[in-house]
C-alpha cells in the first residue's frame, strides 16, 4: 500500500510523510502511524510493527486520495 500511495501522490505532485508513535512494553508494543500530505492527515493505522502500522495507514490514505 505504501508503494501504491507513493505512486498515486507522485502523479499529483505530492509526497506522503509518515509519523510514528508506539505504546506498551518492549515485548508487546503497538505502533501507530499517520500519513500526512502537506500537513493534512489522510490516513492512520496501527500494527504490531512499524511497517504494519505504516501499511495500514497507507491503505486508508489510498481510499482518501483515490
Amino acid at each position: 500500500f505504501k508503494t501504491r500511495l507513493q505512486e498515486v501522490l507522485a502523479k499529483k505532485g505530492s509526497k506522503p510523510e509518515y509519523r510514528l508513535s508506539d505504546e506498551g512494553p518492549d515485548h508487546d508494543k503497538v505502533f501507530h502511524a499517520e500519513v500526512m500530505i502537506e500537513g493534512r492527515l489522510i490516513g492512520s493505522g496501527s500494527g504490531g510493527s512499524k511497517k504494519a502500522a505504516e501499511q495500514a495507514a497507507a491503505e486508508k490514505a489510498l481510499r482518501m486520495v483515490g
